[in-house]
């Protein structure tokens, strides 16, 4: 986030324009709820309009994953569609749910990471697990 503040800063950005380009490149209003694609995309507009970073970026470490044994497109669409079912539909919840179960990453990046995530959200389905939903959340604390 802090590197976000820095071009906002750079490129003399106002809050509106600075959360516009949030919102068009990654769907958010706030940098808290990018994840790494949309930080990436966020990163490129803004160099895009004249941002230049003092330190070259770099993926963290535990993005440099073999392509041999990188998540398939298949698994992250099945991992989604098993979210949907247990009704974990906020990207929050699913990367809390992820870090729970792998070790403090927000989305699994190997095959076999994939694996525990789809058996334990399988199980999850089959238990007969509804997630509560924010709202009715709310009506309770009330």
């Amino acid at each position: 986030m802090a590197l976000l503040h820095i071009a906002k800063k750079q490129l003399s950005l106002d809050d509106e324009t600075y959360r516009d380009i949030l919102y068009v490149q990654a769907g958010v209003r706030s940098a808290k709820g990018l994840d790494f694609d949309g930080f990436e995309r966020v990163m490129e507009r803004l160099c895009e309009l004249g941002f230049k970073s003092k330190k070259p970026r770099k993926r963290p470490a535990d993005l440099d994953v073999e392509l041999a044994d990188a998540i398939t497109e298949k698994q992250q669409g099945y991992i989604r569609y098993l979210f949907h079912e247990v009704g974990m539909t906020d990207t929050k919840r699913q990367a809390g749910f992820c870090r729970r179960q792998l070790g403090n990453r927000f989305w699994p990046q190997t095959r076999d990471e994939a694996r525990i995530i789809i058996e334990s959200l399988k199980k999850m389905t089959a238990r007969g697990y509804r997630a509560r939903s924010s709202s009715a959340e709310a009506a309770e604390e009330e």
